[in-house]
Parts: C-alpha cells; sequence; structure tokens
C-alpha cells in the first residue's frame, strides 16, 4: 500500500477505467457481431410452391423435393385442432333432447357448433350428409314418442340409422340413449338389449334417462365416452367438469 502516493492513486484509476473502456469494446464488439451474423443470408430460402404454400428449404436440394416438402410440411403440436363433432340423430322433435344439448353444452365443454340435432326423415341423402359432418353419433328415442322400438321388432324406427351410423364412424363412437322411462336400472337395460340386440352389437352403449334426467351414472359414462374420444382425437384444452344435472352438492 502508498497511502500517501497521490501517482499511485492515478494510476490505479488510470487502470480502472481502462479497464472499464474495454470491456464495453468488448460488448459493443459482440452486438455488432450478432447483428453480422443474423443478416447474413440465411442457407434455407423459402420457396413457394404451386399452390402458393411457402417452405423452408435447403438450397442444395432438389426442386422436386423442395417441392414436395412445400407440400407436406408437418403441422406444430399445438397447430392441431380436432374437436368431436357429435350429431344427435332422432326421429323425435329437438324440443325432447333439448336438455342433452345443453348438458354436452355446459358440462362438457363442448362448443355450439360441436353439438346439432339431426332429424331423420325417410330422405336418406340427407341423412348421409349429415353422418359425414359428425365425428360421432348418439341416437336418440323417447317414449313420450310411443313404443321402444328402436330395431330388431316390429315396425322399428332406426334399423337403417343405427347400422349405417355404426359402419360409418364405428360402434366406439355411436351410442344410443332412450329418454323419459319409468324403470331406468340395469334390469330394463338388460331386457331392452336382449330384445333388440343390434343395439350391443351396433353401438358402444345403452343409456336410459327418466323424466327427471337425474342418472348421474349415465351422465358420467357418457362423459367419460367423450373424454376418451376426445383424447384420441387430439382436442386440446378441453376439460370435463364434474357435476352433473340432478347431483346433490
Amino acid at each position: 500500500h502508498y497511502p500517501d502516493n497521490p501517482g499511485h492513486h492515478e494510476a490505479t484509476s488510470s487502470r480502472r477505467a481502462h479497464r472499464i473502456y474495454s470491456d464495453d469494446v468488448d460488448l459493443l464488439g459482440a452486438q455488432a457481431l450478432d447483428r453480422n451474423e443474423s443478416e447474413k443470408p440465411s442457407p434455407y430460402v423459402y420457396n413457394r410452391g404451386e399452390h402458393g404454400a411457402s417452405s423452408q428449404t435447403n438450397g442444395n436440394i432438389s426442386p422436386d423435393l423442395e417441392q414436395n416438402l412445400s407440400m407436406k410440411k408437418k403441422p406444430r403440436r399445438h397447430d392441431i385442432k380436432s374437436v368431436l363433432k357429435i350429431g344427435i340423430f332422432s326421429r323425435c322433435a329437438e324440443s325432447n333432447y333439448r336438455w342433452l344439448v345443453d348438458w354436452l353444452k355446459t358440462e362438457c365443454l363442448m362448443r355450439a357448433d360441436d353439438v346439432h340435432g339431426v332429424y331423420i326423415t325417410n330422405k336418406y341423402t340427407d341423412f348421409y350428409s349429415e353422418i359425414r359432418s359428425c365425428s360421432f353419433a348418439i341416437l336418440y328415442h323417447t317414449k313420450k314418442y310411443g313404443r321402444l322400438n328402436i330395431t330388431d321388432v316390429t315396425d322399428s324406427l332406426y334399423d337403417a340409422e343405427l347400422r349405417d351410423l355404426s359402419e360409418y364412424l364405428g360402434k366406439d363412437k355411436v351410442i344410443v340413449v332412450i329418454d323419459d322411462l319409468q324403470n331406468t336400472d340395469s334390469s330394463e337395460k338388460t331386457r331392452i338389449l336382449e330384445n333388440q340386440p343390434s343395439i350391443g352389437r351396433l353401438a358402444t352403449d345403452l343409456f336410459l334417462f327418466n323424466e327427471r334426467k337425474d342418472n348421474v351414472e349415465n351422465l358420467e359414462n357418457i362423459q367419460r365416452i367423450l373424454r376418451r374420444k376426445t383424447q384420441e382425437d387430439e382436442t386440446i384444452n378441453t376439460e370435463f367438469p364434474r357435476d352433473y344435472p340432478g347431483q346433490d352438492h
């Protein structure tokens, strides 16, 4: 230490200033280098395919491969949008199953455009058109309509429709709902499936509801099926609450 030497303090200050200046120069040099690197032409160039789609390709690859890449750009995970499109098919008026539509929209968080009713008439061209716009089908019937004549019985109402829904969408994407019953226990379900076996053969399950719509277990099972199908179809950001109509809180 040289406490009484003013020259020493002056030299120390000079070295400190020089070091700070050098650090600043190094920082500016690094920033300039980054700018120069970013301004260099990229080894990848964007080309526009014959359909107007731009793609990023290496300048050394062949034009044919370059065009293939432009036409087959793989989407990123978060760009994939895949949600269920649910069609409720019935010969009954939509007012009968309005509660089901509302439940799907509120409790299963389905968007309004993703759930719609399809009134079945004898004009099959309309029916086939509606099938193609769906990825999941609910075949609905109410006891208010009269008999429980879904399939396999005299004057059955949905023989061809259930068959075609199952063939087009797959059995795992079709369920049958029978509404407004007095008895909805497992014995009644077994009886219906025994008398109308095509339901069990062509649909993933049968669900019975009473007039109060408080069959919580059935709602839970439907929700579980929809959740599984949603995950299989890579639907993003879909959540399913745990509360159901008629459930005590």
